[in-house]
């Protein structure tokens, strides 16, 4: 394991797009869209190879996240509340929570292509913003 494989914790961090009770219909992950990266946060996870996109690109144009990644992982991961306890009821995680987050570079290999993923390890919530449906769209 090179130093850039191991664990990256990025604090105070806004999410969206939480799929954390069930896996996402489109990749089949548990999933979470790490945005408004900032500065310190996108060096650390380019210095680990993981490729921080802009919410200002052609693919997926959303200026208003700003630098983001999605973390994704095969299997339900730890969520926690600001005092450590276990959440168990995490469907209602909505865009614009603050949360602590434990993500780890891994490599991928798919027909023919490589990269570094951002594998997701654990949440902490920090600042809750309840899932409210359409209302919720941009955090």
């Amino acid at each position: 394991m090179t130093e850039e494989n191991k664990n990256i914790v990025i604090n105070g961090v806004k999410i969206m797009w939480a799929k954390l009770n069930e896996p996402s219909e489109m990749s089949g992950k548990y999933q979470v869209d790490l945005v408004e990266l900032d500065a310190a946060a996108v060096k650390i996870l380019t210095k680990a190879g993981i490729n921080v996109k802009d919410g200002k690109d052609k693919k997926r144009p959303a200026p208003e996240i700003g630098k983001y990644v999605v973390a994704s992982a095969t299997r339900p991961i730890p969520v926690v509340d600001a005092k450590r306890n276990a959440m168990s009821e995490v469907g209602g995680i909505g865009n614009g929570t603050i949360a602590n987050v434990i993500v780890k570079p891994y490599e991928w290999n798919f027909k023919g292509k490589t990269g570094t993923g951002c594998g997701l390890q654990a949440i902490q919530i920090d600042k809750l913003k309840e899932y409210s449906g359409a209302a919720d769209m941009f955090g």
